[in-house]
């Protein structure tokens, strides 16, 4: 939510635009009142909660894990490592 270093900038708007998350917060914008307003969204909107649901099952889906070991393994295969 208080993106402050490095891609988190990046990351906090991505998650903003899969609606899985609020905008991020420019640290200097940053007050107790907004703060709590995001955590407030985050914990209440059904349509988020759905929209994390949803992004969950198809990152579930991608089987991550297996495919990165099989590009690994024909990398190897092909000499680059």
């Amino acid at each position: 939510m208080i993106p402050f270093f490095g891609d988190q900038p990046f990351w906090g708007q991505r998650i903003a635009e899969l609606g899985v998350g609020v905008p991020p917060i420019p640290r200097k914008q940053l007050t107790a009142e907004r703060l709590a307003e995001a955590i407030h969204s985050v914990i209440n909107d059904r349509s988020m909660r759905q929209c994390a649901v949803d992004l969950g099952a198809k990152i579930q889906a991608e089987e991550g894990v297996v495919n990165a070991v099989a590009i690994i393994q024909e990398l190897e295969y092909q000499g680059a490592f």
